[in-house]
């Protein structure tokens, strides 16, 4: 399959800490709102990963598994774009905590008239809504919203800036499988730039004591100037990082959040030869190396199709235990609405 390469002028900039309600150190006071990893503590991130452990050693085959620990909050979520494993799976969430799941279809509500985001959160509010999911294409919609209205934020993507929850789950899921991620060599490949799932991870892995190498065309890499480095984040050739690899985790190109450039040639490049993970690129990791991907997955693009279902694949268990984070992240957000 054959890419153009574009890159968007927006800053690679990590989110504002500030759009976050403080944490104090010891984790006693959570956050009222989600909106980055920045938002919890590192006491908070273990008690999360501990009761996702927990909530995935206690689902039935069937996946039947209900408790009560949100019974009576309303959780209503509001999808700006599409989403099939992030909206799936914190719907499921919600329900199997005994909340009521509200999906609000934007494209057939009052948003079409010409109503403001914050309104339609009053009105939820009014309606009795403890939690609105939230996820929208603006990189500044937490700017506005923040602080203004009593209904807690969850975030579930937004423009290019965070994805709290797929970074929480990336780094249970390496966690379960590597163990501890301490000096882990972790990399990052494909359209970084464009990435929300890249930024939040760069804090999050870090955070947990892995070394980051970023891979990918120079169009979608980010100057190292622009990100915090808690242990060490450097850029490189993926052929050449292939054997000291612990886990490659694959982004896909984000098209959509590309922005046209005039100047640059419609010629089209074989993608997946040139950048990505190719099966022969995977085969000359070591034996433990694993493999990532937030999805949706563009299969012979970003990575060669047959990967997707190869023995060291964790993309499917990313899937499910993204439901466990997000069960266990809503249990952590009700603690200060109760």
């Amino acid at each position: 399959m054959q890419a153009e390469l574009q890159k968007d002028t927006t800053p690679f900039r990590v989110p504002d800490r500030t759009l976050a309600t403080p944490v104090d150190p010891e984790g006693t006071q959570p956050a009222r709102n989600l909106i980055d990893v920045d938002a919890l503590s590192n006491r908070d991130i273990d008690r999360i990963f501990r009761r996702a452990a927990a909530l995935r050693e206690a689902s039935t085959p069937l996946g039947n598994m209900t408790v009560q620990t949100l019974r009576g909050h309303i959780a209503a979520m509001l999808f700006f774009e599409p989403s099939t494993r992030t909206r799936l799976s914190f719907e499921l969430a919600a329900q199997r905590l005994g909340a009521a799941a509200i999906p609000l279809e934007v494209s057939r509500s009052s948003i079409e008239k010409g109503e403001a985001l914050y309104d339609t959160l009053q009105t939820l509010v009014a309606l009795g809504v403890t939690i609105a999911i939230l996820r929208h294409p603006d990189s500044n919609v937490y700017e506005r919203l923040c602080g203004r209205s009593d209904i807690s934020l969850l975030n579930a993507g937004h423009g290019v800036m965070a994805h709290p929850t797929q970074a929480l789950l990336d780094g249970f899921t390496l966690e379960r499988r590597l163990g501890c991620l301490q000096d882990k060599t972790i990399v990052l490949c494909g359209d970084i730039v464009h990435s929300r799932v890249a930024r939040s991870n760069l804090r999050m892995l870090q955070r947990m004591g892995a070394r980051l190498i970023l891979c990918g065309p120079p169009q979608f890499l980010p100057s190292l100037d622009d990100i915090p480095q808690l242990t060490e984040v450097r850029i490189a050739a993926l052929d050449d990082v292939l054997e000291s690899a612990d886990a490659i985790m694959c982004l896909r190109i984000q098209r959509e959040r590309h922005v046209p450039d005039a100047g640059k040639s419609d010629q089209p490049i074989d993608y997946l030869q040139e950048y990505g993970l190719t099966e022969e690129r995977f085969a000359r990791t070591h034996p433990d190396c694993v493999l990532l991907h937030p999805g949706p997955v563009n299969r012979g693009v970003e990575l060669a199709a047959e990967l997707v279902e190869d023995p060291r694949s964790l993309i499917l268990e990313q899937v499910k235990n993204g439901l466990y984070i997000r069960m266990a992240v809503l249990e952590w957000l009700a603690r200060v609405l109760k």
